[in-house]
């Protein structure tokens, strides 16, 4: 009988596990699916400040790049450049 216990406790916990698995496993499919992503730290030059999806692959990028800000519209084919301006972050630090 203690054997028996034992097996069924072992497939307790095997089901558990696989059910949680399972579960994050369509939590990640669904955020990579929905283009909802962690938000990236960079450490260079090239910033991404902010990502803006309309649906599934269409959106648009705010990057910023040695002082420059530069604002993209994205779907699946291509990026496309839509307006580029100087940062207010350098004109505070340049003013101060």
């Amino acid at each position: 009988s203690l054997i028996l216990l034992d097996e069924a406790l072992v497939a307790k916990f095997l089901i558990s596990f696989f059910i949680l698995i399972g579960s994050l496993v369509i939590i990640y499919f669904y955020l990579q699916k929905s283009g909802k992503t962690l938000p990236i730290k960079a450490k260079g030059d090239i910033k991404i400040k902010d990502i803006k999806y309309i649906s599934k692959d269409k959106g648009f990028i705010l990057i910023e790049l040695k002082g420059n800000e530069f604002f993209f519209s994205f779907d699946s084919s291509r990026i496309e450049l839509v307006k580029s301006w100087e940062s207010h972050l350098n004109e505070k630090k340049d003013s101060s």
